[in-house]
């Protein structure tokens, strides 16, 4: 079966982050507007066809264009799951205004333990971070944190350099992903960290959402005689990251 990429939001930074693939890999675009920017710029395809796609052999695609291999799906992220449980993709690309793999794994908890209910909560968390780094807790449920100050803007081509940051010229003394996986060590913690794929782009890997979602249904079996219990979801690369929280209950 082929490699596929999942790109969740057909907007500009999906865009942006299509002229990056420098290798034809099929691909879907997710997006609930059926008239985003992408969905004017490739084929749209319904689901039924798309799931035969991913499950045929790699050499029926090697005769096709690099345009015929990227295509739209109006879907939400109920559609995305959906996807999820055909094939793990090679990778989640995230490029909406909302933090993707959180609302996927609402969407898992409901799937797979529809006696649970489960509520957005605020991350009940201190932490001891570097100088260098601005954590952000506003009105709305998650937390931000980045080693750029909320009025600063990075630029879109950044390549993610460890150690210092030459746009803001600020030292890095670890990566966000290192500095969560640390801070949350001892709480119910579930990190999804982004891989860089190209200059300011990078996608949550396959194998690390199945893994995660698998250590995250034991975790829910095994402490399903112990509810209510909280756990954190975080999406992170080496300069940013946000982090939420969600309450389970019986």
């Amino acid at each position: 079966m082929p490699d596929y990429n999942i790109i969740f939001g057909g907007g500009k930074f999906g865009s942006q982050f299509i002229k990056t693939i420098k290798k034809p890999i099929l691909s879907f675009i997710f997006d609930n507007d059926a008239d985003c920017l992408l969905a004017k710029e490739f084929p749209k395809i319904k689901f039924e066809e798309a799931h035969r796609r991913i499950l045929l052999d790699n050499t029926k695609y090697k005769s096709e264009r690099i345009q015929n291999r990227i295509f739209f799906i109006k879907g939400n992220i109920k559609t995305v799951y959906k996807f999820l449980k055909i094939k793990t993709p090679k990778y989640l690309v995230p490029t909406a205004p909302i933090h993707v793999i959180f609302e996927i794994i609402k969407v898992f908890i409901n799937k797979n333990f529809p006696n649970i209910d489960l509520t957005q909560i605020k991350p009940q968390s201190s932490f001891k971070k570097p100088d260098e780094m601005f954590i952000f807790s506003f009105d709305n449920p998650e937390i931000y944190i980045s080693y750029a100050d909320w009025d600063e803007k990075c630029p879109d081509n950044c390549p993610s350099p460890l150690g210092y940051c030459p746009i803001h010229k600020r030292k890095k003394p670890i990566t966000v992903s290192d500095f969560l996986e640390q801070q949350l060590l001892r709480n119910n913690y579930f990190g999804f960290n982004s891989t860089q794929i190209g200059p300011g782009y990078g996608g949550i890997e396959g194998k690390l959402i199945k893994n995660q979602f698998d250590k995250l249904s034991t975790f829910i079996e095994h402490n399903s005689n112990n509810l209510p219990i909280e756990i954190l979801i975080s999406t992170t690369c080496n300069c940013h990251g946000v982090l939420s929280a969600l309450r389970l209950f019986n």
